[in-house]
């Protein structure tokens, strides 16, 4: 019995909440109609460019606050990556890799759950690719330069060539003046 007249009451609940938010929504249309016919369209495109200006001049300071601190945020992304870099070192003792059988596959290309792909690089590599990046920290614009291209001649398939590329197209744009 007390269950009937519960969902009686939340039928009437529910009826009248249907009832009130198709009456909002009426006078929403309404309000958005003679807001239109008021001559609101033109006053909606014109809020619509001030607020696509003031976006695009907030991408723009943005984008113009990194150049002009030289690239500092380029060049911080380097340093950053190059600490998360751990140089593959020749081991004296010789170790072996368990496979699957049949497996045809080098032991650095194998996948170990939840282990990133790492960046592998030789110890003179990173030190080459850190010293270059360094010289262009201090302002040794031309030094850096020398560098990364040793970089690129000495470790043509070296993984941090895409970043030397980077390095020496931000190191040879012309400073806006």
């Amino acid at each position: 019995m007390a269950v009937k007249g519960f969902k009686s009451k939340l039928a009437e609940i529910l009826s009248a909440d249907v009832e009130g938010y198709s009456r909002l929504m009426d006078q929403n249309e309404k309000a958005i109609d003679s807001f239109l016919s008021k001559g609101g369209e033109n006053k909606m495109k014109k809020y619509m460019v001030i607020v696509s200006i003031i976006i695009l001049f907030f991408c723009v300071s943005v984008h113009a606050g990194d150049d002009e601190k030289g690239g500092e945020g380029f060049w911080k992304g380097l340093i950053i990556k190059i600490g998360q870099i751990v140089p593959k070192k020749k081991l004296a003792v010789r170790t072996s890799v368990a496979g699957i059988r049949g497996a045809s596959v080098d032991a650095d290309t194998v996948y170990w759950k939840d282990e990133e792909k790492r960046i592998v690089v030789t110890e003179e590599e990173l030190d080459l690719f850190k010293a270059a990046v360094n010289e262009a920290v201090k302002g040794n614009r031309d030094g850096a330069l020398k560098m990364f291209e040793q970089f690129r001649v000495s470790y043509p398939e070296s993984p941090l060539n895409i970043d030397t590329k980077k390095a020496i197209e931000k190191l040879t744009e012309k400073p806006l003046q």
